[in-house]
């Protein structure tokens, strides 16, 4: 592989993993891993984008009764920072890859569309969100005869209830957690960082990699970090979600839902993505004002006693 070559190796690596069952788990994820490198379709990728979770101390007993397989860390960087919304749409409806994974960039990938407002996509997997979140129904996506502006707000306000919706897909072995956050600024890892172990996946390969033509163009590629410098400037979730908020609730003050979009746009300062200026602290004081001079008497109102500047 190191010279260059890729028929040989693969057809090596497809006969090691015909064979895993004769191989401990974490080998079986470093052939995985190398295998990943010499993808020949997006399908293939996939196929060996998911590793099982080994306990290191305990490897023989995680043999006998195996965990379910997760996404690895250089699977996540290939579909966060190397694929385009065009090529995510695709792997969403995926059935090489484990349910949750699948679910999780089903959700991954209608966030990015919802913040980069391609309609087309955040169509395509609204069904696939659904089959997990069936309740989100009425907001993931416009209803015949609702207009966008309208439909936009209803969306940014189920993203500020949800701390689940995240515009990059998780790695599989740090999901999971219960804290109510929300994104930070989407920017690709720095080439530098490869070489601290947290950078490395089986035998020191580096999570980031450039991925087969045959999986990803160079003109994928390129639209790929267009879209990931884009959602890099539309900043943490508050940012993005705090001007569609604003701007319904200036033109449509008597909509029930304001008030409760106007708490929760601080409850996301609160909880979101810390360390950004002024900006936080602005967007938290313009929510709390509006909800306390327009609707003093709202039941948000008395649960919004604070405002925030983090």
């Amino acid at each position: 592989m190191e010279r260059g070559e890729t028929e040989q190796p693969r057809a090596q690596l497809d006969l090691l993993l015909a064979g895993s069952d004769d191989q401990p788990p974490s080998l079986f994820n470093s052939w995985r891993a190398e295998r990943l490198r010499l993808a020949t379709t997006l399908d293939d990728a996939l196929r060996w984008a998911a590793r099982e979770e080994v306990d290191p101390y305990s490897e023989e007993s995680s043999k006998d009764a195996p965990n379910p397989p997760v996404l690895a860390e250089d699977a996540a960087y290939l579909l966060n920072y190397r694929l385009p919304l065009s090529k995510l749409t695709v792997a969403a409806h995926s059935t090489t890859l484990p349910s949750a994974s699948t679910s999780n960039l089903a959700l991954a990938t209608w966030t990015r569309a919802f913040l980069l407002n391609d309609f087309p996509a955040l169509t395509d997997v609204s069904p696939l969100v659904l089959k997990a979140h069936p309740d989100w129904a009425d907001s993931l996506a416009p209803a015949k005869g609702q207009s966008l502006e309208e439909w936009g707000f209803r969306a940014a306000l189920l993203v500020a209830l949800h701390h689940e919706f995240e515009p990059v897909v998780s790695v599989g072995y740090q999901s999971g957690s219960d804290l109510n956050t929300w994104w930070c600024p989407v920017s690709e890892p720095h080439a530098s960082q490869s070489d601290d172990e947290a950078f490395d996946v089986s035998w020191h390969l580096p999570v980031m990699f450039t991925p087969p033509a045959a999986v990803v163009s160079e003109r994928e590629k390129t639209a790929a970090a267009a879209e990931v410098k884009s959602l890099g400037e539309k900043g943490p979730a508050q940012a993005a979600l705090a001007p569609i908020i604003f701007n319904w609730a200036k033109s449509h003050p008597d909509d029930p839902l304001v008030p409760q979009a106007l708490h929760r746009l601080v409850v996301v300062v609160r909880y979101g993505c810390p360390g950004e200026g002024k900006s936080n602290g602005q967007i938290s004081k313009t929510a709390f004002d509006l909800l306390h001079k327009r609707y003093p008497n709202s039941p948000w109102t008395a649960k919004t006693p604070y405002w925030f500047d983090q």
